[in-house]
């Protein structure tokens, strides 16, 4: 937020400086209105070196010299730092929305809702569905979040124990925190996949909260990652794809077209992202259903259910639950655990249980 931003930043050097210089309120004023014009101009060109449109020959190729601000988000020795100059992250989460919950006490409360996971059933009718799919399941998790709340990784394995699909999808957001250490949560996702046997195997997409240094983990623990990428599964002789994208969301590299190079659009697909801000590549390209996360449909809702941020650049619609675009269906999950602060309010988290129906 300009000013609001900036002005948060500026408070505490400026805090500091006061402590051995005498300045006047106008002095104050002026060093505040100053550093706000600098940062602001600093971070628009940051913005536009870092999210400006790729030329076409930009080099693709998934490595953490393309993905930089991933790299620098997972290497330890940069990341145990980042914390504390991130000054807006750590004011508006650790202190800002976590106090007030804590103040108001709600938090115990927001926490007791963050551990009440739905299993929800979905079902959607395609014409282009192969025969041999009809009545085809798929378990769909995504934001598990699983290193952020004590005892979230054993009310998804209570949800998960009753349920049986022939495919399992995950949608991203292995562990909680954007930096460092990744080892808790791959060893509590490993608990969670003994927990998931499909027929048809399990497949996986990245995150904001995953880099691409976790990716031989996660596939150490039976997730087959979809990184640009597609796979198709057969039955009697029908095919139907799988398509997974890298995150749309924060590290934008995202590529459709690279995805479905191997894919036949007469054959039915679906979109595998990690957020629904990839929905109109989707639709362009045939796919016919979409499925993704990173909302958490809001977390913290009105009565409604009404999300009050969607966290996503995507239209508000897409947020949470079914929508549709052109001739594609869209799904997008609340998730199974809470992120940045450990409480829903409003807004249960889920597993997602979606059958595929012909006409």
């Amino acid at each position: 937020i300009v000013i609001l931003d900036q002005l948060f930043e500026a408070l505490f050097p400026l805090a500091f400086l006061n402590l051995y210089l005498s300045l006047n309120i106008l002095q104050n004023i002026s060093i505040l209105l100053f550093f706000i014009l600098i940062a602001h101009i600093a971070s628009r060109i940051w913005t536009y070196v870092t999210s400006r449109p790729t030329p076409p020959d930009y080099p693709r190729t998934i490595q953490s010299g393309v993905r930089f601000r991933e790299w620098k988000a997972c290497h330890t020795p940069l990341a145990k730092w980042q914390v504390w100059f991130n000054l807006t992250s750590f004011l508006s989460d650790q202190i800002i929305l976590t106090w007030f919950f804590k103040i108001t006490g709600l938090y115990a409360k927001g926490e007791k809702n963050a551990l009440r996971i739905i299993l929800e059933e979905k079902e959607y009718t395609f014409q282009t569905l192969p025969a041999p799919f009809d009545g085809f399941r798929i378990l769909f998790l995504t934001d598990l979040h699983l290193d952020g709340l004590r005892n979230i990784t054993e009310k998804v394995q209570e949800v998960l124990k009753d349920t049986e699909a022939d495919l399992c999808l995950i949608g991203g957001d292995i562990r909680m925190k954007t930096y460092g250490e990744t080892s808790e949560s791959i060893a509590q996702l490993k608990k969670v996949m003994d927990c998931i046997l499909v027929p048809h195997g399990t497949f996986g997409v990245l995150g904001n909260h995953d880099c691409i240094e976790m990716l031989p983990e996660l596939e150490d623990t039976g997730i087959v990652m979809l990184v640009n990428d597609a796979v198709h599964l057969e039955r009697d002789g029908t095919k139907i794809w799988i398509i997974g994208v890298d995150d749309p969301h924060y590290y934008k590299l995202h590529d459709a077209g690279q995805a479905t190079t191997d894919v036949d659009p007469d054959h039915f697909s679906i979109f595998l992202a990690h957020s629904p801000e990839a929905f109109q590549d989707a639709a362009k390209l045939g796919s016919d259903l979409y499925l993704c996360g990173h909302t958490h449909g809001g977390q913290i809702c009105l009565s409604d259910g009404s999300p009050i941020i969607t966290n996503s650049r995507a239209p508000r619609h897409t947020a949470s639950g079914d929508w549709k675009h052109l001739n594609m269906q869209g799904y997008t999950s609340r998730g199974a655990g809470p992120s940045s602060i450990p409480v829903r309010f409003n807004c249960p988290g889920e597993i997602t249980i979606i059958t595929l129906r012909r006409p």
